[in-house]
């Protein structure tokens, strides 16, 4: 695991942690009240660290070595729901559970939980809900595993009933986050497109719209809930307006030069966005300020008021240039 300069894309050998895990890191989270991370890998094992001292803190591995495909830690820092690869060592066609529920401080088992329908793929991702015992779940690409009659699905799953709130299936679903209050579901999926979906029902609030060439990672929501960020197979980094997905921006493939990327997040409390692709790191600022700049040096006039309800309909409309 490497840390980078944000500003510059440079490793910082001294935070640099060595793993161990044999097939690599394959999910990665943040404690969010713990100087703590969780390393998920292919080789079926899920590792806690100190990410100040890059110590090894827990192990756990996962029953018959199954690869592990996502790990989430709770809002409350008290648990750490891990989904699982449906591939264990011996080859079985029931590898067991799909999600386990872990001690966020020993990595102990807490719960286990079997989701039905998994076919051979297992459950891709897994994700809590703020404040409640649910747990987001995607079931993806049953076609990797030659496996049509598994198909794909996203899923709402409460601990306290054991049982699925609602499920939706036939998308070609990639990843799935909560808004930030909770209310909508960020779906991306792998034909590229992005959706959004009620957080209560399964019901569709924003149909697909076409977003990427190529598979699309995690949407990411902007602090103030204004925004949504996408990227990737295509490295090609977009803007979406929350409510309805309506392009607000983009970055073009990154090409060494241009800024780009297969993996985007807001910084500096949304007023700019992180890129990455490979080893090459663009820092862009997306603040009203700065994008008001950029547009008076770019047209040499103020917006028209069709433009401003285009770009920033939620603001009051205003001079950009001086």
């Amino acid at each position: 695991l490497s840390v980078r300069d944000e500003a510059t894309g440079a490793v910082d050998p001294a935070r640099t942690i060595v793993t161990g895990q044999r097939f690599g890191v394959s999910a990665l989270d943040w404690s969010p009240t713990e100087p703590t991370l969780a390393a998920g890998s292919g080789d079926g094992s899920v590792k806690l660290f100190d990410r100040s001292e890059g110590t090894e803190l827990a192990t756990w591995t996962s029953e018959r070595l199954r690869s592990v495909t996502s790990v989430d830690f709770s809002a409350d820092g008290e648990t750490l729901a891990v989904s699982l690869f449906n591939d264990p060592i011996d080859g079985a066609e029931d590898g067991g559970p799909d999600v386990i529920l872990l001690d966020a401080r020993t990595l102990d088992p807490v719960a286990r939980i079997d989701i039905e329908g998994m076919g051979a793929s297992g459950v891709s991702s897994v994700v809590d809900q703020p404040g409640t015992d649910r747990l987001l779940l995607t079931h993806c690409c049953s076609w990797l595993a030659g496996n049509a009659d598994a198909p794909t699905f996203i899923s709402l799953y409460d601990r306290s009933d054991d049982g699925e709130v609602w499920r939706v299936e036939g998308r070609e679903v990639r990843r799935a986050e909560f808004s930030g209050d909770g209310r909508r579901v960020l779906v991306s999926g792998d034909d590229g497109r992005i959706w959004i979906l009620d957080a209560e029902d399964g019901s569709v609030l924003v149909d697909p719209v076409a977003a990427h060439d190529g598979w699309v990672g995690p949407l990411q929501e902007s602090p103030d809930g204004e925004l949504l960020l996408s990227a990737g197979s295509d490295a090609v980094v977009r803007l979406w307006r929350a409510h309805d997905l309506q392009p607000a921006g983009t970055f073009e493939r990154g090409d060494g030069v241009a800024p780009g990327g297969r993996s985007a997040r807001f910084v500096d409390g949304g007023r700019s966005v992180l890129m990455m692709d490979g080893v090459r790191v663009w820092h862009a600022p997306i603040g009203v300020d700065a994008l008001s700049r950029h547009v008076c040096v770019v047209t040499g006039r103020d917006l028209t008021a069709e433009e401003w309800s285009i770009l920033l309909p939620t603001r009051p409309r205003r001079a950009v240039c001086p």
